[in-house]
């Protein structure tokens, strides 16, 4: 993609940033691969416990001791500085203890040799509103203030507090994954009532139609090849199946709908059984 951005949109190597939440593999591939390209790393906390409740994908790939080598490998190989992304929560990870959690964190795994950390760059936002975290506020201008105080004049790591923008359109950090999880819920569970709702036209019809007739129904004559269902529009009895016989009918499905198709079959069989008192 990044060299897509680069041959076809004519964006140079360096005007890029990769952005990411920490997979780190990935990281010592981009070091390697294009080292012209920036890094930028959602960081958000500077414990494991805490990063990996909130970020699962922490944990997935070795948690903060692991990520934190890749980035120091990054900057020992490219010689570029890496910008650690960081949403100030108020009462969470905004207060003075984290900022020096954090300090110590940047001067353990990316130490400078002077004073002054010319390699690592943190960012801070305050919390962008962001469905799944409804009751969390974003820090105040004066908490923002003084966390990167404590990183600058404690650490010598510099640090920028970042407006916020795009948040009344829903584009802010965050919130446009959130917006389609949350427009991928939505259309689950319109696609489950409708399931629902078939199943149940489903079951009325085979119930009206086991009070209506008084003879026991002919077996349902319908079997699951491989990739297709055959079925058979009479009432004759088969022994067994030929499947060329112009009297059966394909109906060529993936496995999912072939799974769907038994159990739908199975639930009116059952439904039949329960009516007749089988």
């Amino acid at each position: 993609a990044i060299r897509r951005i680069q041959s076809e949109l004519g964006i140079g190597y360096r005007r890029i940033t990769v952005s990411t939440v920490g997979i780190v593999p990935n990281i010592y591939k981009l070091a390697n691969d294009l080292p012209q390209v920036k890094l930028a790393v959602s960081l958000h906390c500077a414990t494991d416990e805490e990063r990996s409740a909130l970020l699962p994908a922490n944990s997935r790939y070795g948690g903060l001791e692991q990520l934190m080598e890749s980035l120091r490998y990054y900057i020992d190989t490219v010689g570029r500085r890496v910008t650690l992304e960081w949403a100030l929560i108020e009462g969470e990870n905004d207060t003075p203890e984290t900022a020096h959690a954090l300090g110590k964190l940047i001067q353990k795994w990316l130490p400078s040799k002077g004073k002054i950390n010319n390699m690592v760059h943190v960012n801070v936002i305050p919390l962008n509103p962001t469905g799944g975290y409804s009751g969390a506020k974003p820090s105040n201008r004066q908490r923002v203030r003084d966390f990167c105080d404590i990183l600058q004049d404690k650490y010598g790591v510099s640090c920028t507090p970042r407006v916020r923008r795009g948040i009344d359109i829903d584009a802010g950090c965050g919130q446009l994954t959130t917006k389609v999880l949350q427009k991928e819920k939505s259309e689950e569970i319109v696609s489950k009532k409708k399931h629902f709702d078939d199943d149940e036209e489903m079951l009325s019809n085979v119930r009206k139609n086991a009070d209506e007739e008084d003879t026991t129904p002919a077996p349902l004559q319908w079997t699951i090849s491989e990739d297709a269902v055959l079925w058979k529009d009479d009432d004759d009895e088969e022994e067994s199946i030929d499947e060329d016989d112009e009297d059966w009918y394909y109906e060529y499905r993936s496995p999912e709908e072939l799974d769907e198709v038994k159990r739908l079959v199975k639930l009116v069989e059952d439904t039949a059984r329960n009516n007749r008192g089988v």
